[in-house]
This record gives structure tokens, sequence and C-alpha cells, in this order.
């Protein structure tokens, strides 16, 4: 079984670690693999590490006009291309674009968008939804319980609609690295069903690699970046 974490950040300097010991770290900790969130391409030391390691990249549209050019401009230069839904404007405009990857919850703002139109649109475009648990993580007392309660309803819109969610740990730090089935418990606490949980981890992520193999993009992201 394949197991990826597809939300991560690493920068060697902040960390204090090599790029060798994270990879030895999420591989104990059952990895197969990772998506490295990063603006700039990966250094060399990734493609030879201990397990499979993707360039991931996240846009932060401001408007849903901005959505297709800004897919357009940066699809070649990642693995991973994700965005942001911070409105439903923009969401309703991601779920027209195939060559987007990914659409991500991170905070309270992007879960309270969230409905049931939302939903089973997602679906109905079979694009995947990424569910950060970092925040959840980070948060505790009445910030945490207000988060919490916003994503149950999020993710009982997403379950409904039989939306394909893949949960991730956003980690900032080789510390912040949680096992598979830390963050299946973790999302316990947003009400996520065991089923739903278990397949956000352990089958929805391959399910999505599966799929950009058959996506034909324009230029590999390794040598795209060299046109930048």
């Amino acid at each position: 079984m394949r197991i990826y974490d597809l939300h991560v950040h690493f920068n060697q300097q902040e960390n204090g670690v090599s790029f060798a010991t994270l990879l030895r770290l999420a591989k104990e900790l059952g990895y197969s693999g990772l998506a490295i969130e990063s603006t700039k391409p990966l250094p060399s030391e990734f493609a030879q590490g201990s397990i499979e390691v993707l360039h991931r990249l996240t846009l932060t549209p401001r408007s849903a006009t901005r959505l297709r050019s800004l897919v357009n401009r940066y699809r070649k230069y990642t693995d991973l291309l994700v965005i942001q839904g911070r409105t439903k404007p923009i969401w309703m405009a991601a779920a027209e674009i195939s060559s987007l990857d990914m659409v991500m919850l991170k905070d309270i703002d992007d879960f309270s968008v969230i409905d049931s139109q939302i939903a089973r649109t997602m679906t109905a475009k079979d694009l995947f939804v990424e569910v950060c648990l970092h925040e959840l993580l980070s948060l505790s007392g009445p910030p945490r319980s207000r988060l919490m309660r916003v994503m149950h309803t999020a993710l009982t819109h997403l379950v409904r609609a039989s939306c394909s969610i893949i949960l991730t740990s956003g980690a900032r730090h080789h510390w912040e690295l949680r096992a598979p089935k830390d963050l299946e418990a973790l999302s316990f606490l947003a009400s996520l069903p065991e089923a739903s949980a278990k397949e956000a981890i352990r089958s929805r992520p391959t399910n999505l690699l599966d799929k950009l193999l058959h996506k034909t993009h324009s230029s590999p992201a390794h040598s795209a970046w060299r046109d930048l």
C-alpha cells in the first residue's frame, strides 16, 4: 500500500535538519512519498531520497476571474497544482478547469464556504478536495472549538456528496509530520467518519497520483523551471 502526505513545507535553514532526515522520518512514519510545497524547484537531494517526492504549488487567487490564467501560467512548473478555495465563485470556477489537481481547505474561512452545491459540483467534476489538518493541530481552546464546528458542517456536505477527500498534515517543520493513523484519529475531531478518514489517507492520494499519470502537461516540472 502506498501512503502519501501531499502537503508538507520544508526549508532547510528554518528546520535545521537535512532533506535526507526529513525523508527518513517520513519513511519511518509509514509514508511512501511526500508532496513538498515550494515556489522554487526542489533541490536535487530530494530526487535521491528514500521515498518518492513530488513538487507542489498552491495558488491563492484573489478572484475567480484570475484563476484560469494563474493555472495556465503555473501548470507546467509543478507536479501537483492546488488552489486554496477562499470563496464560492473560486470553487465553482475551479471545477471547470481540468488541469487543476486539487482544491484545499485549510482555515475556518475556507471551511465556512462549503455548502451542498459546492460538494456536489466537486463530485460531478471529479475534483479532489484537500482537508489540511494543520490549523486543527495548531489551535487550542475556543478557536479550535469554533474550527471543529465549521469543519464538521463542511465535511458533512463533502461526505454526503461522496467527494474525493484527501487528508494532509500541512506540516511546516519535520516535527509536525504525523503518522497516517494519527491523521485519521485527528480527523475524528471534525466528525469525519472512520471509513472516510481511512480512504482520505490510504487510497485517495494514490487515486490522485494515478490520475496525474494520465494527464498530459506541457512539460515536466523539473525542466520547466528553466523557462521561468
